[in-house]
């Protein structure tokens, strides 16, 4: 007796004369049947899928923010006597951003602190921002003025040019908190010299 090898659709002749090839399972079938031979292989490749989904996110927030359009920035000022001669005549105070190019905590608060929108609304309304960087001549001035030891260091100053807070390497809601606190900080610097929050 002959046996032939029939597909289950039957054979050539009563499909139409053509015959079909063979199903490829796809990518989810193969991972299927493997994580039911072996189920750690199912566990690690969720977690796996997770991981990826984590970090891509992060991932694309770290694009937009290096290569996508630019962000508002503060209107920094970087001349101190004029930005305290603004300070007088609003009865803003000064806040005062210690940093240098070749800081990463200074770059990674530029990049993601000072462009926070609630941020900046903030320091809009109630301070006059200047940024002192000290790898210049009058940053490092003003950084030996005040005793900055450590950057990024972020100050804030009365109109006479007294400390009025401290604090160093902020996110954006314990800056946000920061700022709170200096802005109804009485002026003659009752509050703790420095503020440290992260």
């Amino acid at each position: 007796m002959k046996i032939e090898n029939q597909s289950p659709q039957g054979n050539a002749e009563n499909s139409g004369g053509q015959a079909r090839p063979p199903m490829r399972r796809s990518a989810w079938q193969r991972f299927n049947a493997a994580a039911q031979r072996h189920p750690a292989v199912m566990l690690a490749g969720l977690l796996l899928i997770g991981v990826l989904i984590i970090r891509s996110r992060a991932l694309v927030r770290d694009i937009q923010n290096q290569f996508g359009p630019p962000r508002p920035q503060l209107p920094w000022r970087h001349n101190i006597s004029r930005a305290a001669a603004v300070s007088a005549k609003t009865g803003r105070p000064l806040l005062v951003d210690f940093n240098a190019p070749w800081c990463p905590p200074c770059r990674a608060m530029r990049r993601n602190v000072w462009v926070s929108r609630r941020v900046q609304a903030y320091v809009k309304q109630h301070f006059i921002p200047v940024s002192a960087d000290i790898s210049a001549p009058a940053g490092q001035r003003l950084a030996r003025q005040y005793a900055v030891d450590s950057i990024p260091r972020v100050l804030v100053l009365n109109a006479k040019g007294r400390i009025v807070l401290s604090a160093s390497d902020m996110g954006v809601a314990s800056t946000l908190r920061f700022l709170r606190a200096a802005a109804h900080a009485p002026p003659a610097g009752r509050l703790p010299r420095d503020f440290l929050m992260d």
